[in-house]
């Protein structure tokens, strides 16, 4: 179940939850893709078609295919782009996944599989007017005996601008300035930070999102926003989250993500 690199995974190298003892993969999408791409920035991996096609379910992505290993199978639910299971935490990794898709040949028909891939997500997200998710049942709820639905999770400029560097990042002046407007959202993210939000530990996402708005099509707005995030306190949201000694590791034990993620900040601050 743990590998040698530090990381608890199914038999095809996709990050896992630890339950009593068993595999559980729902949050397997997301942590997957930080996996995917913090290697991909780092040059030692990255995610193929394979990666991304093993979470597509009935036509979309789910955060497991497999229905017995998610709690009541809601994490393989998945009916269309507005009903299904992905919240905003796993569409952050399904994103980041997608910006480390690196093709296993020089084929440019395997090349152009990667680009339609990459612009399905700009398509489906753009079906729910890049708004809001598609995980209308609760984490746990079994769909299809329990037919009660909830709003799904917004999302905001943070994803949009995260979505953008899928696709490419900037390309034209325009792309520019609304890479750069989308941007915003993430330097007063960081703002809370030193303010109400000074005891936050699950900073994942958040991270993610930095590290890659450093990495595919760096703006004004994202530099300050590098430049004054707390570095030291995001090593050490990684390590809380990911392997705290003190806290119960029965969920989640991955001490390889520490790694990767201190390896990821102190490349971007040329250490």
């Amino acid at each position: 179940m743990i590998n040698a690199d530090g990381l608890t995974t199914d038999e095809r190298g996709n990050l896992m939850q630890l339950q009593r003892g068993k595999l559980e993969g729902g949050d397997s999408l997301n942590w997957t893709g930080h996996k995917c791409f913090l290697e991909w920035f780092l040059g030692i991996g990255g995610s193929t078609l394979e990666t991304v096609g093993f979470f597509i379910r009935n036509g979309g992505f789910v955060r497991y295919p497999d229905p017995a290993m998610t709690n009541n199978g809601f994490g393989a639910f998945f009916e269309d782009v507005f009903n299904g299971c992905i919240s905003r935490d796993q569409i952050i990794g399904k994103f980041l996944m997608h910006i480390a898709l690196i093709p296993t040949d020089d084929s440019e028909d395997q090349k152009d599989v990667i680009w339609y891939r990459k612009m399905a997500c700009y398509w489906e997200h753009g079906q729910r007017s890049f708004r809001h998710t598609n995980n209308v049942i609760h984490n746990g709820q079994d769909p299809y005996k329990d037919k009660s639905r909830k709003l799904p999770d917004p999302t905001g400029r943070d994803v949009s601008a995260l979505l953008t560097r899928v696709v490419g990042g900037k390309k034209t002046f325009f792309g520019r300035v609304l890479l750069n407007i989308a941007d915003t959202q993430m330097f007063w993210n960081t703002v809370l930070l030193y303010t109400f939000r000074r005891d936050e530990n699950d900073l994942v996402s958040y991270t993610g999102k930095l590290i890659a708005s450093m990495a595919v099509s760096p703006t004004l707005v994202s530099r300050l926003t590098w430049w004054i995030a707390p570095k030291q306190r995001l090593k050490d949201a990684a390590q809380i989250y990911w392997d705290n000694p003190d806290k119960d590791k029965t969920q989640r034990y991955q001490p390889g993500m520490v790694k990767l993620t201190c390896a990821a900040i102190d490349k971007l601050l040329g250490v």
